[in-house]
């Protein structure tokens, strides 16, 4: 004998809204939890490198995209000293990188510096991604049509740093039959890859980051490929910020 349930409109939407709200409250124990060990591990070693990536800062990062409120809110608020350092876990989650010129002059690589960049980045620059990807493509396209392959390149390069909030844009493109962009999603969304480096010297941790990175889209994907990997992926890949 088969049972049947049968809910009202309202009642399923709370339900639902239960589960979300047990998921949100899952995760935050989790984040808590790690960012707590986090810095106590960190109070008692030395303030290096080694130490601020530690296993528990590996934990956060494979909270992965849900736990970004989180990280940028304990930035903000600044409230340990060395919250700021909570950057390290952005560009491997995101996979976000900045340029060469949007450091200040004698800041590159800094450590402040870059938890600054970050929360502009958070607050106001994924908002501007779309016209961002827009002006690198364009500048791309016109320097193809010059034959200038290097500079070409390098536009790609930067679309690449704007990292996975730009992913729906190259999927309009990848449409449209432009189809480069299938190995650059699958960078975003595997592994980094060894044939470029990063213009902030994040590469000394990519040894490090590609243990914590699930398989995406492959780079041998056809067009049909990758449109279907994206229809099931999307929401994986989907930074929803709460305002």
């Amino acid at each position: 004998m088969k049972l049947r349930y049968f809910l009202r409109p309202g009642v399923l939407i709370a339900l639902l809204f239960a589960v979300a709200s047990g998921q949100d409250t899952d995760l935050k124990n989790r984040f808590e939890v790690e960012y707590k060990a986090w810095k106590t591990y960190v109070d008692a070693n030395s303030v290096s490198d080694l130490a601020i990536f530690n296993n528990h800062m590996r934990a956060i990062i494979q909270l992965g995209i849900p736990a970004l409120p989180l990280i940028f809110e304990k930035m903000e608020k600044n409230e340990y000293r060395f919250d700021f350092q909570l950057e390290v876990a952005i560009p491997p989650i995101t996979r976000k990188f900045f340029e060469i010129e949007d450091w200040p002059k004698g800041k590159r690589g800094d450590a402040i510096t870059k938890a600054a960049l970050f929360l502009d980045w958070w607050k106001n620059g994924i908002k501007e991604t779309k016209n961002t990807f827009d002006r690198y493509y364009s500048a791309r396209k016109k320097f193809l049509e010059e034959n200038n392959t290097e500079e070409a390149e390098k536009q790609l390069n930067r679309i690449r740093n704007l990292g996975i909030v730009a992913i729906p844009y190259m999927i309009d493109k990848i449409k449209e039959g432009d189809l480069v962009f299938i190995e650059t999603i699958a960078e975003l969304t595997n592994q980094y890859p060894s044939k470029y480096t990063y213009s902030e010297g994040d590469s000394a941790f990519i040894g490090n980051l590609n243990e914590l990175t699930n398989q995406g889209l492959s780079a041998n994907a056809s067009k049909d490929e990758c449109l279907e990997w994206w229809s099931k992926n999307s929401s994986k890949y989907t930074i929803v910020k709460a305002e």
